[in-house]
């Protein structure tokens, strides 16, 4: 994957609740037909299921799709002070300071935020709106809540 960019034949609506089936359709890059099938079947969702996942969700679709991946979990200082720091949990930041300070350049992450997830490479997010940069959107002065690195 040289640049960011939404999947081949994406019309989706941009209403929709589908931002995790489309960021492992393009982390996995795959066509977004197939990640929604497949998350639909893996998880038992209904007919009715209109896309909306879970963490675990979307890293069962990573694992079945064979994408190397790690998982960083972020919280506030003060609750993981109290507990120590447990392997694979950070001190929370927004996302521009995450993209800014410590996202590696090339590196593709899946990244959630305030219940929306998305995927961030390079300074820019790919979401139902297109690709943009982060600099100026709304999310970047979100808390990221947990980020999944590709690791390919």
């Amino acid at each position: 994957m040289q640049e960011l960019c939404l999947p081949s034949g994406y019309v989706a609506p941009r209403h929709e609740p589908h931002c995790g089936v489309l960021s492992v359709a393009i982390c996995a890059d795959i066509p977004f037909e197939e990640a929604f099938a497949m998350i639909k079947a893996r998880a038992g969702y209904n007919g009715n299921w209109r896309g909306r996942t879970y963490n675990g969700d979307r890293i069962g679709a990573l694992r079945a799709l064979g994408v190397p991946h790690k998982e960083t979990h972020f919280a506030p200082a003060h609750a993981l002070a109290r507990r120590g720091w447990p392997e694979g949990w950070s001190r929370r930041c927004t996302l521009a300071t995450f993209a800014k300070r410590f996202a590696k350049p090339g590196v593709t992450y899946m990244t959630s935020v305030r219940g929306h997830t998305f995927v961030l490479r390079n300074g820019l997010i790919a979401d139902q709106a297109g690709v943009r940069p982060v600099t100026g959107s709304k999310l970047a002065r979100c808390a990221v809540k947990h980020t999944v690195e590709i690791l390919r």
